[in-house]
């Protein structure tokens, strides 16, 4: 009913604006979810044999970010420890908007670890690709899980997140379009022009 909004912290005003910007700011502080987190040994989320230390986002220079831009690819990166020889295992994420709808799920396409891992500590970094998310703070979630058959040693929900930030000079608006391009993503598209000959 309301096109525009007031975002109060502690009695003073956040944000003012479009309802949907304050209504998913509101949203995204109500999850209390940080960019990075760290673990010790107590709360260490994972199974009997993994656990995860770690989670936290970089750019493509490998610095650690809370905030990007659509036309920019950023990692989520995951330390994990195993604690005991484990047989064949691989990774996954889940990524979810402020309003909590599922945008897209990814396995780990390269490495799937058939055999023996050993004892260690490890790091995988799952790479989002620049010109697919719309504005907006973005929470992932983790698993780790098996194939043939299918098995979840564990999955993680909401663990991190991080906020994507608009941007007018890009790829995936035209340029003489400044407003807001509704929709869940926001792919950049190619497009072809030709004019059909009449005879």
């Amino acid at each position: 009913l309301c096109q525009k909004g007031v975002l109060l912290t502690n009695g003073r005003r956040d944000i003012q604006g479009p309802i949907d910007d304050v209504s998913d700011k509101y949203l995204c502080q109500s999850k209390n979810i940080a960019s990075k987190i760290i673990f010790n040994e107590d709360n260490a989320p994972g199974c009997k044999n993994i656990k995860i230390r770690s989670v936290y986002f970089i750019n493509e220079n490998g610095d650690e970010i809370s905030v990007t831009y659509i036309n920019q690819k950023f990692g989520l990166c995951v330390e994990y420890e195993v604690l005991q020889e484990i047989d064949n295992f691989t990774h996954g994420i889940n990524a979810f908007n402020s309003a909590g709808i599922h945008l897209f799920t990814s396995h780990n396409n390269i490495e799937y670890k058939k055999g023996t891992t050993a004892k260690g500590f490890y790091k995988t970094t799952a790479w989002i690709p620049d010109n697919l998310l719309q504005p907006d703070n973005i929470t992932f979630s983790f698993a780790c899980m098996r194939y043939e058959p299918f098995e979840v040693l564990f999955h993680e929900m909401d663990l991190v997140k991080i906020e994507v930030l608009d941007v007018i000079d890009t790829l995936t608006r035209n340029n003489h379009y400044k407003a807001i391009l509704p929709g869940l993503i926001r792919p950049y598209i190619t497009w072809d022009y030709s004019q059909k000959q009449v005879l």
